[in-house]
């Protein structure tokens, strides 16, 4: 049996074969069913495949979008302290120790900046735009 465009799509949306719905497009095209741009113009469409490519490719931490964080306004220890200086500026590991810590990686940036290992965003900016 032969797929439709539109059971391609899915199936590929799914699979994690694609990482965006240009490239979801792209393949299509490239599979030999040219008029797939007119059929993903539609926003419903996109968004139902868009959801669909982002939880194929879901962090293996196993974190969601719904998961709570654990340390909400708890006080941090001399430990999470000592994580935190060792990290550094690097913006990936940032994010990857906030989830492994249970907290946002807005409270670990602001830990981070009253620790004096960040800048404030405000400083930051004075600095980019100069005297």
């Amino acid at each position: 049996m032969t797929q439709t465009m539109l059971e391609r799509a899915f199936a590929m949306a799914k699979d994690g074969s694609v990482r965006s719905i240009d490239e979801l497009s792209r393949v299509l095209a490239e599979k030999g069913y040219p008029a797939v741009a007119s059929h993903l113009a539609a926003p419903s469409l996109r968004r139902q495949l868009a959801v669909l490519i982002r939880a194929a490719h879901h962090d293996d931490s196993g974190a969601t979008a719904h998961e709570p964080v654990r340390h909400v306004r708890s006080t941090w220890s001399a430990e999470d302290d000592a994580q935190l200086r060792a990290l550094g500026t690097n913006t990936a590991a940032r994010t990857k120790l906030a989830r492994e810590m249970g907290r946002t990686r807005g409270a670990v940036d602001a830990r981070m900046a009253k620790l004096g290992l960040l800048g404030t965003r405000r400083a930051e900016q004075a600095d980019d735009t100069g005297p």
